[in-house]
């Protein structure tokens, strides 16, 4: 098995959870954040499809569980199923007040 160790800063984005609201064309992200607390960061959502950007949302950060909502464009909402399977791609980046990038 490949093993790997990652660095990470001081504040940090950890594994964001995902909630389609289908009928009202919103993915609901919550991204939460470890490490230590500063004032002014940011969190911003850029989410497109086969490479045409959909919807980008920022948010600042009042705890370590931020939330967007990522609104998708109509006529741009593509349901995943198994005969047919499509995904968005999310680019997620943490920045602090000076609009440094953190993480991504």
């Amino acid at each position: 098995q490949t093993v790997w160790l990652e660095g990470v800063g001081q504040t940090y984005l950890q594994r964001p959870r995902f909630t389609p609201d289908v009928a009202n064309n919103v993915i609901r992200l919550e991204q939460r954040l470890a490490g230590e607390y500063r004032t002014g960061l940011t969190v911003t959502a850029k989410v497109s499809y086969k490479g045409d950007a959909l919807t980008e949302a920022t948010v600042k950060v009042g705890d370590f569980s931020p939330r967007l909502d990522l609104h998708i464009p109509e006529g741009k909402r593509f349901l995943w199923n198994v005969g047919d399977p499509h995904l968005y791609d999310v680019e997620l980046t943490l920045s602090d007040a000076s609009g440094n990038v953190l993480d991504s």
